[in-house]
Order: structure tokens, then sequence, then C-alpha cells
């Protein structure tokens, strides 16, 4: 299997996890350490955190978004590649480039994907990206 091949399956498991809201998935799929991007407490700025920081903001937004939508069951996602600073990587958008990143005040909703590099299968960084190939789909 190629890198590429081996990326795309490991994107797939990922936004599974993800998307069914599944922390313990998560947890086996990310590595213990690397580079994961999470908004600070006031929503302003993206700071990187280590794995157990990183599920706990995840497992957070999840409440937020469930305690808006009590029915919401599962994440609608799609798949996209990054064409900005990790050319190539996938990249998965969560409720139409809404999720999981918190809105800004002034700026309103920031479209976005989660850029997720991995190797040996697990995830080594989890960026925001805002510079995918099919961003135009969203204007």
């Amino acid at each position: 299997m190629t890198q590429k091949q081996d990326n795309s399956q490991f994107a797939k498991r990922f936004a599974f996890a993800f998307a069914n809201f599944d922390i313990p998935a998560l947890n086996q799929l990310i590595a213990p350490t690397g580079e994961f991007a999470v908004q600070d407490e006031y929503g302003d700025d993206l700071i990187l955190k280590d794995r157990t920081d990183y599920l706990s903001w995840l497992q957070a937004r999840f409440a937020e978004i469930r305690e808006e939508n009590p029915a919401k069951r599962k994440l609608k996602f799609e798949f996209d590649t990054c064409s900005g600073c990790s050319v190539g990587c996938p990249v998965i958008y969560f409720e139409g480039a809404e999720f999981p990143r918190i809105p800004d005040e002034e700026e309103g909703i920031m479209l976005h994907g989660i850029m997720v590099d991995q190797a040996d299968g697990k995830a080594k960084r989890i960026l925001f990206c805002y510079n995918f190939k099919y961003l135009d789909r969203f204007a």
C-alpha cells in the first residue's frame, strides 16, 4: 500500500470515529505526542496541545454540539486535500466546514477542515486547515 493510500485509509478511520463522537477510538488513533491544535479558552487563539488535552477539548466541543441538538447522533463529513501548509495531507471537514472550531464573535464562522497527518497508523499532527482544494463549494 502506498503512503497516499495509507493516509486515505487512516483519514477514513479517523473521520468515522470523530463523526460518531467516539473518544476511546480517537484515543487509539492519536499518537501520545505530536501537534494537536485546539482553541484557547476564549476561542481567540489556536494552541498546540498533547493528546490528552486535545481529546478533552474535543469532548467538550462534542458535548456542546449535542447539547444544541440532542437528536444529533453523527456529524456529517467530507474529505478533501490540503493545498496550503501541508500540501497533499488529508483534510476532513465536518458539518459543512463549520465544526469543531468555535465561531469568532466578531468574524463569525470561519470555514475550516481538520488536517490529519499520520505515521505508523497514529495521528501525529491534527491542525485546522483553511486552504483546501474544494473550499469554493462552501461559498
